[in-house]
């Protein structure tokens, strides 16, 4: 769960960073105030998914443990597509 979300929150960082990397006349929308605060919704909602999945499977019986893994690794899966997305604008 933790390696993850380090890949997820990495490229949310890049996703969030990517406007520095634009030129005056690209119109990307990671080339926008926007797309920067994507990019930091996408590493706020890792953190979350990660605190949460931690905190939720202490204690938990195998079959709600992996219940609780297989959720947060979709939700994880689903911050890197939208980080790769918002890359891909550039």
């Amino acid at each position: 769960m933790w390696v993850c979300g380090l890949a997820a929150g990495f490229f949310g960082l890049l996703a969030a960073a990517a406007r520095y990397g634009c030129g005056a006349s690209d119109t990307g929308l990671a080339c926008r105030t926007s797309g920067s605060v994507i990019g930091i919704l996408v590493v706020i909602a890792v953190i979350i998914v990660v605190t949460t999945v931690t905190v939720l499977s202490d204690d938990q019986p195998p079959r709600r443990l992996m219940t609780i893994g297989g959720t947060g690794l979709a939700a994880l899966l689903l911050c890197f597509l939208a980080a790769r997305a918002l890359l891909s604008t550039v």
